[in-house]
């Protein structure tokens, strides 16, 4: 397989709604979609957002799709042209320089969940984010991952281990920016935790301001399941600060599943595999009151969306009457119904091909992270595995539980749709990390998280060129001749060069 396949290979794709098809979920691989115009172009505007070439994406729809080449080929040509400023502008690349700088105005860029993931989400999802737009939309949307991960109850099998959906959100941005309706995702899932509450008398929403001895008493009450709820980011800060309340090593192992035991003179709780979800918002200086540092485990295990937007007024919702509070309390019902159906789904897996496409995209971007970020940032990209797992499986066993009479399945399989959806949202929140991890990571002798010198060696290297060309360029922009070959090497790992023979390279070509 050549060099272009496998970048090809590494794109994020997507899906977006095609009508009546998309409605009929286990049906979208068949026949009413080959060939279809709008899925082309739909995946091929996203193969330039993310800075694949034109001949490169041809042959990744033709390929992973089975579309018929010639039906493909106009179509992206045409898209590439028409939409020719926006290519690479959704790359890692194209995200350096801003979280390099930090200032307000880049702050203001961070990338938006992409209007085709509501397209395709399921329908309960569509109906919690459609009275909003812009960011609050995604703030409900990413709130309500969190919720349902922690009322969810399937699981599945990732690198050998036992993985349940449960999720970790942590919304960022100054005060007064639209933060608050993320009250808008808890209400969602109120009255599954009421029907829990009467019946098996679980209090599923747990607050922040709680002792570690209490969390622990909380989750064996619970069966070991709860969501850590809080709207304002300062009630965990400075919870964590006394010494009766120091839970940060439960997060760290409850992401994990791992057991954990609290010790007391006159007691002793333990807990088998915690299923702990965590949805907060907060300002920005405010993450550090929780997560002090980027070495600390915890950052790399929260999905992050951050966001500072420009002043404006918000317009009024048309709602026909109906307050937001009263549309959610409906909204909570069809939830609650959802959730009960989904647990007929015991088990969610990839399906085989999606699995080798899971496992090559991940590795395109962890090369890409050890390129610029060293192994700190690497640690974002295996947590980040974890959560597209987790969120494919929210939105398969969701979509399951909207089915008017769904059957008894020991295995769910997840569908191209899902598959897609949740990589699309892995993209989105993998740039908003990066943006948080700038923030943490900066100190004041200003020392920079990444690596820019390799990027600005790479865009002094010819197309083609010797290892001796690239010392003497190295040496121009004062990179030691250490430092230049381990440049080389990491360069020909992320797929950014070629050695076609030693001591010869040559820029990959992936248009």
């Amino acid at each position: 397989m050549g060099t272009n396949l496998n970048v090809a290979d590494a794109v994020i794709s997507t899906h977006k709604s095609l009508g009546d098809v998309i409605a009929n979920i286990p049906e979208i691989m068949g026949d009413e979609r080959k060939n279809s115009t709008e899925f082309i172009i739909l995946v091929a505007r996203h193969c330039n957002f993310v800075g694949l070439g034109r001949i490169s994406a041809i042959k990744f729809i033709h390929r992973k799709y089975k579309l018929d080449k010639s039906v493909v080929t106009p179509i992206v040509s045409d898209i590439y042209k028409e939409y020719a400023g926006e290519f690479g502008s959704k790359s890692l690349e194209s995200h350096l320089k801003v979280r390099n700088r930090f200032d307000d105005d880049d702050w203001q860029r961070m990338p938006y969940i992409p209007y085709e993931v509501y397209d395709c989400l399921p329908e309960i999802f569509q109906r919690a984010t459609e009275k909003f737009d812009s960011r609050k939309r995604d703030i409900v949307l990413t709130g309500l991952f969190g919720v349902a991960s922690g009322m969810l109850n399937i699981h599945g099998i990732l690198n050998g281990e036992t993985t349940w959906p449960n999720l970790y959100c942590f919304v960022v941005a100054p005060p007064a920016s639209g933060k608050g309706v993320l009250k808008f995702a808890k209400a969602t899932g109120q009255k599954r935790q009421n029907i829990l509450r009467d019946s098996e008398s679980v209090d599923i929403f747990i607050p922040a301001n709680i002792s570690t001895a209490a969390l622990f008493q909380r989750l064996a009450a619970n069966g070991e399941v709860g969501i850590l709820f809080e709207s304002e980011a300062d009630t965990v800060a400075n919870t964590l600060k006394n010494e009766w309340a120091q839970y940060d090593d439960l997060l760290r192992k409850a992401f994990h599943f791992e057991g954990a035991t609290l010790e007391r003179k006159d007691r002793s709780i333990k807990l088998e595999h915690p299923r702990l979800s965590v949805v907060l918002s907060g300002t920005r200086s405010q993450i550090q009151g929780i997560i002090p540092n980027v070495e600390n485990g915890l950052f790399s295990r929260f999905i992050f969306y951050t966001f500072k937007s420009a002043s404006h007024w918000d317009k009024e919702a048309d709602m026909a009457g109906l307050s937001l509070d009263d549309y959610f309390g409906e909204l909570s019902e069809a939830f609650a119904v959802i959730i009960a159906k989904s647990t007929l789904a015991q088990k969610f897996s990839f399906t085989d091909e999606q699995r080798a496409l899971f496992h090559s995209r991940f590795e395109k971007w962890h090369n890409e992270f050890e390129l610029y970020y060293g192994e700190e940032g690497v640690s974002i990209v295996k947590r980040l595995a974890d959560i597209t797992f987790r969120i494919a499986m929210i939105l398969s066993a969701i979509r399951f539980g909207e089915q008017e009479n769904p059957a008894e399945t020991p295995l769910l399989y997840c569908n191209d749709v899902d598959f897609e959806t949740a990589f699309m949202l892995a993209e989105t929140y993998k740039h908003h990390s990066l943006f948080v991890y700038v923030t943490l990571k900066d100190n004041p002798i200003n020392k920079k998280p990444i690596d820019m010198r390799v990027q600005m060696f790479f865009e002094k290297l010819p197309p083609d060129f010797s290892k001796a060309q690239a010392l003497e360029i190295g040496v121009e922009i004062d990179i030691a001749e250490r430092t230049i070959a381990k440049y080389l090497g990491n360069l020909i790992k992320a797929s950014r060069l070629e050695q076609p023979k030693y001591g010869h390279y040559r820029k990959s070509k992936i248009g």
